[in-house]
């Protein structure tokens, strides 16, 4: 029988608690991006893309209790953690410059799944922070229903993931060498 790793447990419990906590920051204060991918894009670098993608898809079942439609983005955070797995082993956080243009990626990514998501789930239009703006581009400047929603889903993504993925940078580099070790790509992010 294999040994339960208590540090990746630890760590995946951790990732969760960020994304809540992230989700909720951005709902008390009204603000237009998600903060929801942080600790996914975290624990997806330092532990692989299972372990990320638990904690994605775990953040949104949680976030789902107080607004029920959180859980059809499961498969975003799935790819988000895989992503940051597979750039993580390319050693792309190790350097603010090749973290910050990892942004786009993680940005498009979100985006395409997102509004694809949105738009078989809600048949439309959601009530969501993209959405939101999605009807404005649609209403005001008559771009049509989908390429609005994708284009919003686009601008929040790029600022959310911007933060997102620059947070979990600065705390690659914070966490402590011996923590590291533990951790499948820990190596990578050793003082």
């Amino acid at each position: 029988m294999k040994r339960v790793n208590k540090h990746l447990i630890g760590l995946i419990l951790l990732g969760i608690a960020v994304n809540i906590t992230g989700v909720q920051i951005t709902r008390r204060l009204g603000i237009m991006v998600y903060l929801d991918a942080i600790g996914t894009i975290t624990v997806g670098a330092l532990a692989g893309g299972i372990a990320g993608a638990v904690v994605g898809v775990v953040s949104n079942i949680a976030a789902s209790i107080t607004e029920p439609r959180y859980w059809w983005y499961s498969f975003v955070s799935v790819a988000y953690g895989v992503l940051a797995a597979q750039l993580s082993r390319k050693g792309i956080f190790t350097s603010l410059w090749s973290a910050f243009i990892s942004c786009l990626l993680f940005a498009v990514t979100g985006a395409v799944t997102a509004s694809v998501i949105t738009w078989i789930m809600a048949g439309g239009f959601s009530t969501g922070v993209s959405s939101t703006l999605g009807k404005m581009l649609y209403e005001n400047l008559g771009i049509p229903p989908f390429l609005a929603e994708l284009v919003a889903s686009t601008l929040v993504e790029i600022l959310d993931k911007t933060i997102s993925v620059l947070a979990a940078f600065f705390i690659l580099k914070a966490v402590p060498n011996r923590f590291l070790e533990a951790c499948k790509y820990g190596a990578l992010y050793r003082k």
